[in-house]
């Protein structure tokens, strides 16, 4: 009889890990919008900043279940503008009238800062952008726009759980191409890459995009934000997971219940 609850117990503890959820995983998607629907099933574009007043600023705002905020400190307010109004400033160790923000969808865009690409170490050249769900969602893309795309982004993107822990980092800078000048080589303009994410579920409360560039060598330390897409909290449910609390529980009780059993046939 004991070597028969020795083995019940080991079951029962076998079916316990077996089931026990585990750590969800993020997968990213640069610059590969196609693969990003593939495996997210086309999320709808959310927010495009096409409805708000160029000039207005949208810090705690929340647009369509999406709150924007500052990212990490120090940064900039966050600001829509009109694509086309956003310019280089001098300062740069060198400039071009195409080093400036392009829209991706519409006009408006999400500038940290405006319409004023300033060189740092300029307060408001500070670029750092957090999109928080009001319901976590599962994936999440958007084109995040650079000054000048020449192939080094510096830019750091990071994903947090609803408990505020870092389910995803970039570690690197998120890879970008290039946008030469023509007639000017070696010199870049204006462009912007896709970042999209996919977890394994809806555990995606935060996003925090951050452009370490802060200096005026190269007018490039300036980015934005524009076409923001993520799955819905009012579309198809999820299968539920089992609640892992209640794992250990019903492990235990399976293993007396068939204790029991055993013990009842023998009587």
């Amino acid at each position: 009889m004991r070597r028969q609850i020795f083995l019940m117990a080991l079951l029962a503890a076998a079916i316990l890990l077996a089931v026990q959820p585990g750590t969800a995983a993020v997968t990213p998607y640069y610059n590969n919008l196609a693969g990003f629907n593939a495996a997210a099933g086309s999320p709808p574009v959310r927010v495009t900043f096409d409805s708000i007043k160029p000039g207005t600023d949208i810090t705690g705002t929340a647009l369509n279940g999406i709150t924007f905020n500052k990212g990490d400190a120090p940064a900039a307010q966050q600001i829509v503008i009109r694509a086309s109004d956003s310019y280089t400033p001098s300062g740069f160790s060198w400039s071009d009238p195409s080093n400036v923000l392009i829209a991706t969808s519409g006009e408006n865009v999400l500038s940290p800062g405006g319409t004023k690409l300033a060189p740092g170490p300029d307060p408001e050249q500070k670029d750092s952008m957090a999109l928080s769900f009001d319901t976590p969602v599962k994936a999440v893309g958007f084109d995040v726009l650079f000054q000048s795309l020449d192939g080094d982004s510096f830019v750091t993107i990071q994903i947090q759980d609803d408990h505020g822990n870092a389910i995803y980092n970039s570690g690197v800078f998120m890879p970008i191409g290039t946008a030469p000048i023509s007639g000017r080589p070696g010199l870049n303009g204006a462009g912007s890459a896709f970042a999209g994410f996919v977890s394994d579920s809806a555990n995606i409360k935060t996003v925090v995009i951050t452009d370490l560039d802060d200096n005026n060598v190269n007018p490039d330390s300036n980015i934005g934000l524009d076409t923001v897409r993520a799955d819905r909290a009012d579309g198809p449910n999820p299968v539920p997971e089992f609640p892992s609390a209640v794992l250990p529980v019903t492990a235990l009780a399976a293993m007396f219940a068939l204790v029991l059993c055993v013990r009842a046939g023998r009587t």
